[in-house]
């Protein structure tokens, strides 16, 4: 008798544990699960869409070198990504229509010879249009290579 009055006595406050601890700790959750969203939210409000910007210069072992994340608009160009770095670029109209990009971070085109210069690509695709005509989306990776002809 007084082992099953123990047991009535252990169920009705885990019983009660259950229904007024549990709700607490859910609305713990759900505030700490809103307050994440709240933050990427904000984070995302910086810019529309995030693009992995690259800056390879491994064909001349030159010191500009770029990797990270940029916040961006949504309808940012793969030149507004590369402006965005902050690096010094230079670039000239092209006869075809559109920027073509001359020097990254002072290392020009040219520089390595008559064929060297910089080039980009999409999420590993080469891109035959202007970089101020190419229209990246969230989560592109952008490259700009430099080439030397070789």
């Amino acid at each position: 008798m007084l082992k099953s009055r123990i047991l009535r006595i252990v169920f009705a406050t885990t019983l009660a544990f259950a229904m007024f601890m549990l709700p607490a700790c859910s609305s713990a959750e759900n505030a700490s699960n809103d307050q994440a969203q709240t933050e990427e939210s904000a984070e995302q409000n910086q810019g529309d869409m995030n693009v992995h910007v690259i800056i390879d210069t491994y064909a001349v072992d030159a010191a500009v070198m770029f990797d990270d994340n940029e916040s961006l608009p949504a309808d940012a160009t793969a030149y507004d990504a590369l402006i965005a770095t902050g690096l010094d670029v230079a670039s000239a109209e092209s006869p075809y229509g559109g920027e073509y990009v001359t020097s990254i971070g002072g290392l020009s085109e040219k520089q390595y010879g008559d064929m060297s210069g910089w080039t980009y690509t999409v999420n590993g695709e080469y891109v035959a249009t202007s970089a101020n005509e190419t229209v990246l989306h969230d989560g592109d990776t952008l490259t700009w290579s430099y080439y030397t002809g070789e």
